[in-house]
């Protein structure tokens, strides 16, 4: 796109038109085979006739698609089943290397800025965390009741 400078608005067309045709790895399908539910033919394919321009007949295709559209439903299950599988992949790949902390009392820890309402007192330049803190009771999973280092109890929010 570099070469094309100010023409790259010519390009667009085929850009959108290959992101369209392109096996997606997260569903197994393309865009438009889910959106249609049948395969597009590519515009080269018209230029230099493959099998399935040379062969191409009206009222069998009429048909083919009429048939097809029974089977979308199928086809976006299928495509939604494929996506759940490399999410659940992406999420191991992204959590094999998180290792679970359990917190006790009188564990320390940080607090957010922004419970205590000092959250973006110098913008973006505010200290995200505070601290640390002591933890003095586990209310239940992951809440706690906190004391400064000077003893005071925090109110929660």
């Amino acid at each position: 796109m570099d070469d094309l400078k100010g023409r790259w608005a010519d390009e667009l067309d085929g850009v959108l038109w290959s992101i369209r045709t392109t096996v997606k790895e997260s569903t197994g399908h393309t865009p438009f085979v889910l959106v249609y539910g049948t395969e597009a033919v590519l515009p080269m394919e018209m230029i230099v006739h493959s099998s399935r321009t040379v062969a191409f007949d009206a009222e069998k295709n009429e048909e083919a698609l009429r048939l097809s559209l029974d089977l979308i439903a199928k086809k976006r299950d299928e495509a939604r089943h494929n996506l759940t599988i490399y999410q659940n992949r992406m999420n191991k790949f992204y959590n094999r290397r998180v290792h679970e902390r359990y917190l006790h009392p009188r564990d320390l820890v940080p607090r957010k800025a922004v419970a205590t309402g000092k959250g973006n007192i110098h913008g973006k330049l505010s200290a995200q965390w505070e601290g640390p803190y002591l933890i003095k009771e586990a209310l239940g999973p992951n809440t706690f009741t906190l004391e400064d280092p000077e003893g005071q109890m925090l109110p929660s929010h």
